[in-house]
């Protein structure tokens, strides 16, 4: 918070002078990087040095397919050493530790290979490309930005007032929904997952269900607090940001859930490797091939761990079930009753919610034998001994789940009381609401933010 206060004093005062702002943005990343060693910071700035020169090149010989596969070759040679070279060697004393958020600065810099590839956007300036992959709210965990919007924004001569570069009531709506998520909500949850993910013999049935729904709403009110905070603080410095989360809880269906939860992978996957590996131009069989193929690469970009392919494995899958229905089932479904559609997609929304809450089971603990060791407990037949059913954790799981599902409508509210508020009154609504948030959480630690670890 102090860092960015810091940097935003000094936005404020080099903004009108663009070359000036351009270095200020670009010095602010790299000091932030270093928070986190001055080897990633190495490996960060060598990486966009060999990338913007591959970028030339591309511009300028005829071979750019094979410039192309180069780049995105080497890209990807280097995120897999991060993600795999500890489990795949197995070699004490010689572990490689990634630099934070390599996953994320990586599929930003294949983005704009492609994009170059393609004629869609030129990078002819090495500031403006060093300062778009170290973008600071962005680099830890996201969102994957686009290069031409940040181009544009870094590059504008004179914002004034506007949503993008002004301290106003959206800047205040997305830092309190993100602090209410991730410091209140996501703090909370954290303690309640570790005990059950980690003991699941400690608990009964009702207990690990409760603590399966709380695992879900943890990482929902982790991460999309942690992108609310980072959307605010990017507009306070004049960029936007791609919206990360749609009320994804509300999803009917998998194919609905994911054009709602990380919203920036989810397009980054389907422009990048779903499209040009033929999306759905090549008939149904090859659609569905396809979409499992993406969601599998999508599982092994998280990490090298078995659950992570076992996921990614089990979304693909679930997404081509949900395709089949949509291709072959539900048009001829459409004279029905309006009764009928109502109560199936209410049924729909539950199968969804349910699948989504197992498969979080999957994904999150460090491996395959502690989900195992979970759904052991949770389907055999014992004691439903009620341990965490507190009206502390049902009241977070409410609140996680208004959020979760209608999360829009929080904002809008939120937004136009600050707008219609005096001055005055506004400042003391925003003391009174940050005050209660920090009394209410946890006066002892934070959760981490879940996904810094990819």
């Amino acid at each position: 918070m102090l860092f960015f206060l810091a940097v935003w004093g000094l936005a404020i005062i080099f903004r009108p002078y663009k070359r000036a702002y351009k270095l200020l943005i670009i010095g602010a990343n790299l000091v932030f990087y270093s928070f986190f060693g001055v080897t990633g910071l190495v490996v960060l700035v060598s990486d966009v040095l060999l990338n913007y020169g591959l970028l030339k090149i591309l511009g300028r010989l005829k071979a750019k397919k094979k410039v192309l596969g180069v780049g995105v070759g080497l890209n990807l040679l280097l995120l897999s050493s991060y993600k795999y070279f500890n489990n795949l060697t197995g070699i004490t004393g010689m572990e490689i530790i990634a630099p934070i958020g390599v996953s994320f600065f990586t599929f930003k810099i294949i983005s704009v290979l492609i994009d170059s590839y393609r004629q869609k956007i030129q990078v002819n300036s090495l500031a403006d490309y060093l300062a778009y992959v170290s973008f600071f709210p962005q680099i830890s965990a996201g969102p994957i930005a686009r290069f031409k919007e940040f181009a544009e924004d870094i590059n504008q001569e004179e914002q004034g007032e506007t949503e993008n570069n002004n301290i106003g009531p959206r800047f205040w709506t997305l830092i309190i929904s993100g602090w209410l998520k991730m410091y209140l909500i996501g703090s909370y949850l954290y303690e309640i997952v570790n005990q059950t993910i980690n003991a699941p013999q400690s608990f009964g049935r009702v207990d690990l269900i409760l603590g399966m729904m709380s695992l879900s709403f943890f990482i929902f009110a982790n991460f999309s607090g942690y992108s609310d905070i980072s959307e605010a603080l990017a507009m306070a410095l004049g960029f936007r940001t791609p919206k990360n989360f749609n009320n994804p809880y509300r999803a009917v269906g998998i194919r609905d859930f994911w054009q709602r939860w990380h919203m920036s992978l989810s397009t980054w996957l389907k422009d990048y490797l779903y499209i040009p590996m033929g999306g759905n131009r090549r008939g149904r069989a090859w659609k569905y091939c396809n979409l499992l193929v993406t969601m599998v690469v999508g599982g092994m970009w998280h990490g090298a761990e078995i659950n992570f392919l076992v996921w990614g494995g089990l979304q693909g899958e679930m997404l081509m079930i949900d395709h089949f229905l949509h291709d072959t089932v539900w048009p001829k479904l459409r004279g029905v009753a309006n009764w009928i559609k109502i109560a199936g997609r209410g049924g729909g929304w539950l199968i969804t919610f349910g699948l989504i809450n197992i498969s979080w089971i999957i994904f999150y603990p460090k491996n395959m034998e502690a989900s195992v060791t979970y759904f052991e407990y949770l389907i055999r037949p014992r004691e439903n001994l009620v341990v965490l059913g507190s009206g502390g954790l049902l009241t977070i799981l409410i609140l996680a789940g208004i959020l979760s599902v209608r999360g829009d409508k929080f904002e809008e509210i939120m937004a136009k009381t600050l707008t219609k508020a005096p001055g005055v009154v506004r400042y003391v609504v925003l003391v009174v609401i940050f005050y209660l948030i920090i009394t209410f959480g946890p006066s002892n630690y934070v959760a981490p933010a879940a996904y810094f670890n990819f």
